[in-house]
């Protein structure tokens, strides 16, 4: 479980620096810096940050978990088994948020800075899981008592 929350820790603390320097450099290169301080682009910036960091990473966690879940044999409450790892990978970011001085707590933006991140990292853990451990097609024929109707 730790080694999942440390891979949704790292991945989103690459990712995050990626997408915005290469944000950045683009928006620049272009010509259009001042766009960045547009309320609307602070906005895109979020639905970018959800979608290409925070998804994926709880993803990546959540790949690791349902593997490390599949080689044991046990399916037993999958979706505790992925959550658990999100929300641990969740609360090192924000403790190192805080330390390195990134987050100040009496102005906290509960949406940007805990319900996205939060969100993101569990949803793409439970996803990455289930990835994992969904049965294939032999399996699902095997479990069933008769042919499925797309055998016909």
């Amino acid at each position: 479980m730790s080694i999942g929350a440390a891979i949704i820790f790292v991945m989103i603390y690459i990712l995050s620096n990626v997408l915005h320097t290469s944000l950045s450099e683009i928006v620049t290169f272009l010509g259009y810096g001042g766009v960045m301080i547009l309320d609307e682009t602070t906005s895109a910036i979020q639905v970018l940050l959800l979608g290409v960091v925070y998804l994926p990473s709880g993803f990546l966690g959540g790949l690791y978990i349902g593997y490390r879940l599949n080689q044991r044999e046990t399916r037993v409450k999958l979706l505790t088994h992925l959550a658990l790892p999100s929300l641990a990978g969740f609360s090192i970011l924000f403790l190192a948020r805080f330390i390195l001085g990134f987050l100040n707590l009496s102005v906290v933006d509960y949406a940007t800075d805990i319900l996205l991140p939060l969100s993101g990292c569990v949803i793409g853990g439970c996803l990455g899981g289930y990835a994992m451990n969904w049965p294939s097609e032999e399996e699902r024929f095997l479990e069933e008592d008769g042919p499925a109707i797309s055998d016909f």
